[in-house]
């Protein structure tokens, strides 16, 4: 009983000296913190080409001057 006693006292206590600051953070508005973080919209310019085989290459794709005209384009995620 009396060890009852001591811990209601402390928590009592402890709510006492809590309180001006819990009540001091209920008053403020939250503001979040500046992130660094970027918004980028990679969701453009992109191709698709059905293939005949998987690891079936076109000659040359991967050089700046092919055309991929015939090529579709497409948004991500795409099937």
């Amino acid at each position: 009983m009396n060890r009852r006693i001591h811990l209601s006292t402390m928590f009592a206590a402890l709510l006492l000296t809590a309180a001006p600051a819990l009540g001091q953070a209920v008053g403020q508005k939250f503001t979040p913190p500046v992130s660094p973080r970027m918004a980028f919209n990679f969701n453009s310019d992109w191709k698709f080409i059905r293939q005949a085989k998987v690891g079936d290459q076109l000659p040359g794709f991967f050089a700046p001057a092919f055309d991929d005209s015939p090529w579709a384009n497409v948004s991500l995620p795409h099937t």
